[in-house]
């Protein structure tokens, strides 16, 4: 017998349903007769999500000033939906070169978006993190589809309808000419 796979999240208060899960809450004083608090439960039933298909991203400028990065990202799971977010090592969206920092000279930063995009290039709803898009390791609310339904025995490619791609735009104009380079973090969440 085959069980469907979910994952829970149970808020214990109207307040917690109608704004998103919080952390736990105790309160800050002591009051006379009763005292309330409240926490989330999450139940993950068996829940099984891996991401793959990503690729390092390596940008070559030929002088325009404009050039972008692809990387493919696809997600299977034993649950059809998911939430993403995106993180940057340093905790801020920003590729450095340190080359001039054992000269003694700062180090240099160059900032950059990651826009997720669907199997055709269109940008997804709520799928922008830095600049002016979603904050370090925010989840996107949007709910996004699995690519495919086994996290063990993944597809040889990360292709199809519900494949992505992260493009990488950094914003260099009247950086210093040299190599930047940084980490970006993916995360996935099954719903």
């Amino acid at each position: 017998m085959e069980f469907k796979k979910v994952a829970v999240a149970i808020a214990l208060s109207a307040g917690l349903a109608s704004s998103g899960l919080q952390a736990a809450t105790n309160p800050p004083v002591a009051t006379n007769g009763s005292s309330t608090g409240n926490f989330d439960i999450t139940l993950n039933n068996n829940t099984q999500i891996r991401i793959y298909g990503l690729q390092d991203v390596v940008i070559d400028d030929a002088g325009t000033g404009v050039a972008t990065g692809t990387t493919p990202v696809c997600v299977a799971s034993n649950v059809d939906d998911f939430n993403i977010s995106m993180s940057a090592l340093g905790g801020t969206f920003e590729l450095s070169n340190t080359a001039a920092v054992g000269a003694g000279a700062a180090a240099a930063n160059v900032p950059y978006t990651l826009q997720l995009q669907n199997n055709v290039d269109s940008d997804i709803a709520n799928g922008l993190w830095g600049g002016s898009g979603l904050g370090e390791g925010i989840q996107s609310p949007t709910a996004l589809a699995r690519s495919s339904n086994d996290p063990v025995n993944l597809p040889a490619n990360c292709t199809g309808a519900n494949s992505y791609k992260i493009k990488v735009t950094p914003t260099y104009t009247g950086a210093a000419p040299g190599v930047y380079t940084g980490t970006a973090t993916v995360t996935v969440s099954p719903i």
